[in-house]
């Protein structure tokens, strides 16, 4: 059985009274519903709606359908209805089998309000959890033939509680009409009592005991929690009694705050370390604790810039060296591409409620930038945050680029910083993603040509605009069949941004990793395209059905005629790389078409093997370029027609179009 209590006005009572060696007893129960008949405010969710004071009787069904059926029964013998909510997901009872529907359904029956209880299981995207609730709740309307109007959250986070959701027709038992985020108390008084531990010592604990029904008191108390201190926690875990039975529960309730309060690492970190409390993690808890995903950055917030630079300065000074002794260097980071050296590639960021001023560009801007000795915060910044719900928090500080920096250029606090390297997203509508048997989803790609930027750290003023980069979202996603939300481009990498700041006054030494296609679909002839580290240019093309090379006669396909475009490649990468590879991967191998006015069919290269000026599958080694041309072949009909044609030159979602002639 899960939680009994009373819920009056935006409080919620909590009882338990010991009967001889039982917790609780069908006794015990009557003398509550009792109580609050007397009292004459009890009501329903629905008829609580409006009122000032009202007392409701709510029960979260965690372990046995039959034992909530018994206390219904009990119940109903005192004329007494509450709601009995239901988990669609647990481990302990299956809903949906036979006995457990008829138990339910009678309990509707004899007027009984029957709700869902519902699971998070992990899911922290709020559109997510909404669409889950509602579609679970459809489901069990269905199966029970009656309508599901109620749910309340198993084990609500905070996240959950600020969200207040509501949904049309359906009432939330954590929705403010019912219920106070501060529950039961402020934070302020929350911490003090916790504090007390510290203290006071076992009548603490006796008065743990005496006070609250355990299990139901310290999640929530945990949650209004907002200032604990690491000696406060070590004493919770440790002080307890040995005949004490809140073992399970205080350890629940430590673990649930640390998870949910990483921000605050900092001011406990150093007392859970000496007590080994982290010695038991896996890499995963360390990873989606500390160190979240830059896409999903909802868990890791901080109110200020500053408290953003502690946040990461104790993860790169203490949880960073603790974990990475454990599970090896080797699990926070990966060989980079650029370099050919480790680095960084977490995607951690911390999202950050204060907002900063930048400037715009104005005019003389200095030629040189001075960046030794000097200290620099990397931010990414999205301007796009209300007309794109769902997208990534308007500042983060970007964690990886912060783990990157030596000593000399990370600031101990906000007033050592000289520098703020500013990443601003762009956001555009991409692809949508397909299942591996092809079938195109509703899950949008949403890409960024982001920009580079660097400006004075304090006031604000623009120095130096270092280029545009792509960012694009994952190639491969795993998801739900009812989560459809669009996928967002992901953090450039710490290698990618340490390269081009350390490189900020030769722009040639990361050209080609900036995006020279921004804002521009079109080029004139001649005009060389940048894209994955290769410069392309288009000089002229003509439309023939077959041309002689040497020994070889070269003929189109029967229907078709061959466009024999001219061109020029040269690789402005770091590492030797192979023009169209027989093999290419989507996303970082530039594809060469041909296509129509409307951009509507397009025609790949064919790879004349024997041709000798053919550049497929060219390799080259950094700066080296080559002349050469490329086959393609097109329909007689679009050959004939007149049409304007177009040579596509893309990567992604990036296209640059050259007219044919």
């Amino acid at each position: 059985m899960g939680n009994n209590r009373k819920q009056q006005g935006n409080r919620q009572i909590l009882m338990n009274k010991k009967r001889g060696n039982n917790m609780f007893s069908y006794d015990d129960y009557r003398e509550i519903i009792r109580i609050i008949q007397a009292d004459g405010r009890y009501c329903s969710y629905a008829d609580a709606l409006g009122k000032e004071r009202f007392i409701i009787m709510r029960h979260d069904v965690e372990y046995s359908v039959d034992r909530a059926y018994q206390m219904a029964r009990v119940e109903q013998s005192m004329d007494f209805v509450s709601t009995y909510f239901f988990q669609w997901t647990n481990n302990s009872y299956n809903i949906l089998s036979r006995r457990n529907m008829d138990m339910i359904k009678d309990m509707h029956e004899r007027g009984q309000h029957i709700g869902l209880h519902f699971a998070l299981n992990g899911m922290t995207d709020m559109q997510q959890v909404r669409r889950r609730i509602k579609m679970e709740m459809d489901i069990l309307s269905e199966m029970f033939g009656f309508e599901i109007t109620e749910f309340s959250v198993h084990r609500p986070s905070k996240d959950i509680l600020r969200e207040n959701i509501k949904l049309e027709g359906v009432l939330n038992a954590y929705q403010d009409d019912f219920f106070t985020f501060d529950y039961p108390v402020s934070a302020s008084y929350a911490d003090s009592y916790f504090a007390k531990v510290n203290t006071e010592g076992e009548e603490f604990w006796t008065s743990m005991k005496e006070a609250f029904y355990p299990y139901d008191c310290l999640m929530p108390m945990f949650g209004a929690a907002g200032n604990l201190e690491g000696q406060t926690l070590v004493n919770l875990l440790e002080g307890e009694p040995e005949d004490s039975t809140l073992a399970t529960e205080i350890e629940d309730a430590v673990e649930e705050w640390i998870r949910m309060n990483p921000g605050k690492i900092a001011a406990v970190g150093d007392a859970l370390l000496e007590n080994g409390y982290f010695d038991d993690w896996s890499l995963d808890d360390w990873k989606q604790t500390y160190f979240y995903s830059s896409n999903a950055p909802y868990q890791i917030e901080v109110p200020t810039l500053e408290d953003g630079l502690n946040y990461l300065t104790y993860v790169k000074n203490t949880i960073l060296p603790a974990a990475e002794g454990k599970h090896g260097a080797d699990s926070f980071q990966s060989p980079s591409k650029l370099t050919q050296e480790d680095f960084y590639h977490s995607e951690l960021a911390v999202t950050v409620a204060e907002e900063i001023t930048l400037q715009e560009p104005g005019e003389g801007l200095p030629e040189t930038i001075d960046t030794e000795g000097k200290k620099v915060i990397g931010l990414y910044r999205n301007m796009q945050t209300e007309e794109l719900e769902g997208s990534p928090t308007a500042l983060r500080v970007m964690g990886d680029f912060m783990l990157e920096l030596s000593e000399e250029e990370y600031p101990a606090s906000l007033a050592e910083a000289d520098y703020y390297l500013v990443l601003t997203a762009n956001y555009e509508a991409g692809e949508f993603y397909q299942t591996y048997g092809g079938s195109e989803t509703e899950i949008q790609q949403i890409d960024s040509s982001t920009s580079v930027d660097l400006y004075e750290a304090g006031t604000g003023t623009f120095l130096r605009h270092l280029g545009n980069v792509l960012e694009t979202p994952p190639e491969s996603i795993y998801t739900s069949y009812d989560d459809n939300a669009a996928r967002y481009a992901e953090m450039t990498g710490a290698d990618v941004l340490t390269f081009m700041y350390h490189n900020i006054n030769d722009p040639e030494a990361y050209s080609s990793l900036v995006d020279h296609l921004a804002g521009k679909s079109e080029c004139a002839i001649g005009e060389p395209v940048n894209l994955a580290g290769w410069e392309i240019t288009y000089h002229s093309a003509e439309i023939l059905k077959e041309f002689e090379s040497g020994m070889y006669i070269y003929t189109a396909s029967d229907g078709c005629q061959f466009v024999r475009g001219s061109f020029t490649i040269a690789n402005k990468g770091m590492e030797a790389d192979t023009f169209l590879p027989m093999v290419y991967y989507i996303g970082e191998d530039p594809i060469v078409q041909v296509t129509d006015e409307a951009h509507e069919e397009f025609y790949d290269c064919v790879n004349a093997i024997t041709y000798n000026k053919c550049l497929n599958n060219s390799s080259l080694e950094p700066g080296e370029s080559k002349d050469g041309e490329l086959l393609f072949e097109i329909p007689d009909e679009m050959a004939q027609s007149g049409e304007a044609l177009y040579i596509a030159v893309s990567l992604g979602n990036r296209k640059a179009y050259y007219p044919l002639s």
